[in-house]
């Protein structure tokens, strides 16, 4: 979808997708080429295959092609496929988190940093596979991605739009600063609140604060919900790929863009940012300093599932590791990021297992 979006906005630059999949990769830059020329443009697209198990090869690839900026999107299986399964499993799987399949997004992550330092080649990394909590997992061997994409991002826009519908304002004087792990970012617009999660928020109309005895944050999550429902799940990913763009685009721009993003160097959770031609901050309000935004994201973790990630190693909630050894067996409690591979493997097994019993 960002490939798509970045040929529909006549984005110039040129675009190497690296796969796994040759075929499919092929199909998707014909795809891209034929619609973007369908709307006046020429984009630069083409492809290669990838073997995301082999360093060297990757290292190789980059060294050949010598990006300006690596934009991952790769997991060793996405979170979303529990909805594969019966309602009622499905659902059980939900309360455990996300945190507990943090392996499948961290192994290719580390697969590719690994890679880009064994090249040398200086380069953007943005990535987009549950940025919150594995760009602070590499960060503790170093080797973290530069930013993420989506997560609080995807709840922000959201909220101008219920703000500037509720106050009959123009959303285009409507900003917003937030601090926000992926929880609450996931669950204000199906349940209309942040289910006790922390976060920080800030909401101003025209450069003035709308405080919560003007407009309570209740009343905003709740009309996003009701009047502001959107397609979720793979349908709804066009939120954070326009999220992604945002990044991309701004990095490579002349002005300097306000964002939201998770992952920021490391940080776990989600922050406001600024973006600029390869230049990148956390932008807090004033009214906030950096180590209570962290202290929020460190207790907000909690609620998808991580107690805690340090030094390279991820220590997961008690209660996600229960319910994930109660449905499948795996009731690993923690893992340091060299054993990503092994655990990631082992989780996509025992999910297979499951799978094969119920669909």
């Amino acid at each position: 979808m960002v490939s798509e979006m970045l040929a529909w906005r006549n984005f110039p630059c040129q675009v190497t997708i690296a796969a796994r999949n040759e075929n499919a990769a092929d199909e998707i830059v014909n795809l891209i080429k034929f619609t973007s020329e369908n709307v006046g443009h020429t984009f630069h697209i083409s492809s290669r295959k990838i073997n995301l198990d082999s360093v060297e090869e990757m290292a190789e690839i980059i060294s050949d092609i010598e990006p300006d900026l690596i934009f991952n999107t790769a997991s060793v299986q996405s979170f979303w496929v529990v909805s594969e399964l019966p309602d009622h499993i499905s659902k059980a799987l939900w309360t455990a988190g996300v945190g507990p399949w943090t392996a499948c997004h961290a192994y290719p992550a580390l697969q590719l940093m690994k890679a880009i330092k064994a090249s040398g080649v200086k380069t953007m990394v943005v990535n987009a596979a549950f940025p919150d909590a594995v760009n602070p997992l590499l960060k503790g061997i170093a080797l973290a991605p530069d930013i993420g994409i989506g997560n609080v991002s995807n709840i922000c826009q959201p909220i101008r739009e219920a703000v500037s519908q509720i106050l009959s304002s123009d959303i285009s004087s409507i900003s917003v600063n937030m601090v926000a792990h992926h929880y609450v970012g996931n669950t204000i617009p199906s349940e209309g609140h942040a289910k006790g999660a922390p976060y920080y928020l800030s909401v101003k109309n025209n450069g003035e604060e709308v405080s919560q005895d003007m407009l309570p944050h209740d009343k905003i999550f709740k009309h996003i919900k009701t009047d502001l429902k959107r397609k979720r799940g793979k349908d709804g990913m066009f939120v954070t790929a326009s999220s992604a763009v945002r990044i991309i685009e701004g990095f490579f721009g002349d002005k300097t863009i306000a964002a939201h993003a998770p992952g920021v160097r490391g940080l776990v959770g989600g922050y406001p940012v600024t973006i600029g031609r390869r230049t990148f901050d956390v932008a807090l309000n004033d009214d906030i300093s950096l180590s209570d935004a962290i202290g929020i994201n460190e207790k907000g973790q909690r609620y998808d599932g991580i107690d805690s990630i340090q030094d390279g190693y991820i220590r997961l909630k008690q209660e996600s590791s229960d319910v994930m050894n109660a449905l499948m067996g795996f009731g690993l409690g923690g893992y340091h990021i060299s054993e990503v591979g092994e655990v990631s493997a082992e989780l996509v097994q025992r999910y297979q297992a499951l799978r094969s019993k119920h669909v």
